[in-house]
């Protein structure tokens, strides 16, 4: 004789397992596309998704993502398939007739740092890495060595200094936004 004590508990157990079971199956696509890239030969592709069917790696791949990651999700918020790798670059690319610009955000152990790559008929130029450093900025020229440091004025204003500390600018707030708003357009 069961106890109804006992099978309400093993009901709310499984719900609490499956509770994000539809959800959007992040390491299946993952194994899907790791599929796709296995080969240009759609026979050689074909013949990976058989053994990956047969040897169950797209059903354990969904079962993790139905009782382990779509739960996570569904309770937090956040599946960690989903985070992005710091090594991962977000690039933007500036073109003003024969200069190129690459900005590339990099999230790193140290913290985010900006790359900014210059670019002249397709050679490349000036190299700087721009880290926050306390209130201010630091930049870095290519061999990792201080090129300046910049840090907010009281007034909104901009003060850059050299790598020896002599203050070489000073930008008004003014000054700063009419460059931000003239750089984005």
């Amino acid at each position: 004789m069961r106890k109804p004590h006992v099978a309400v508990a093993g009901l709310l157990a499984g719900l609490v397992f499956v509770s994000g079971c539809y959800g959007p199956f992040y390491l299946v696509r993952k194994v899907h596309k790791f599929n796709g890239e296995v080969s240009d030969n759609k026979w050689v592709v074909e013949l990976a998704f058989l053994a990956m069917y047969i040897i169950p790696v797209y059903s354990l791949a969904g079962a993790a993502d139905a009782i382990i990651f779509n739960s996570i999700e569904f309770w937090t918020g956040e599946n960690p398939l989903t985070t992005t790798s710091s090594s991962t670059p977000k690039t933007k690319r500036i073109v003003r007739g024969e200069q190129e610009i690459l900005l590339s955000k990099l999230s790193t152990p140290a913290g985010e740092q900006l790359l900014i790559q210059q670019m002249t008929q397709g050679q490349p130029g000036l190299s700087l890495r721009m880290q926050r450093e306390g209130e201010g900025m630091v930049a870095f020229n290519g061999e990792g060595e201080v090129v300046y440091r910049a840090h907010t004025l009281a007034d909104g204003g901009i003060a850059i200094a050299d790598a020896q500390g002599q203050q070489v600018a000073q930008y008004s707030e003014d000054q700063v936004q009419k460059f931000l708003k003239s750089s984005l357009q």
